[in-house]
């Protein structure tokens, strides 16, 4: 998308039509929001499997957030705990879970994935 905005730009594009412009940089930015929308269905499979394979909850994120993406997916993995916000159009691939307190451990998003990756490969 980056290189679509180079080319409207290395064309002059961007100084001659500004409604053209804008239009062009809001179909741009629609295309990118949908491929961020799709990179989060596909991670959010992922961690629904992972919710099903190691002891998984749902819960409420309290405080300030955006309203839709309050959701979190607990897993307590044998490496510790690891949860992710999800968005609300989301929640039916977690339908298995149960809502319970939040028990957000504190931990980073680097935390998170180090963790994951100290999972042993006999740990199911």
């Amino acid at each position: 998308m980056i290189e679509q905005i180079r080319a409207l730009n290395a064309r002059g594009i961007l100084t001659q039509d500004p409604i053209g412009t804008v239009n062009d940089l809001l179909a741009v930015i629609g295309a990118l929001e949908a491929a961020k929308n799709e990179a989060y269905r596909e991670r959010d499979q992922v961690v629904a499997v992972l919710s099903k394979l190691w002891p998984s909850h749902l819960a409420r994120h309290s405080g300030e957030w955006e309203e839709d993406w309050r959701n979190i997916v607990c897993i307590h993995s044998p490496v510790g705990q690891a949860a992710w916000h999800i968005h609300d159009s989301e929640l039916s691939l977690f339908g298995h879970l149960k809502l319970t307190a939040d028990d957000w451990d504190g931990h980073s998003t680097p935390e998170k994935y180090e963790r994951l990756g100290d999972v042993p490969i006999e740990a199911r």
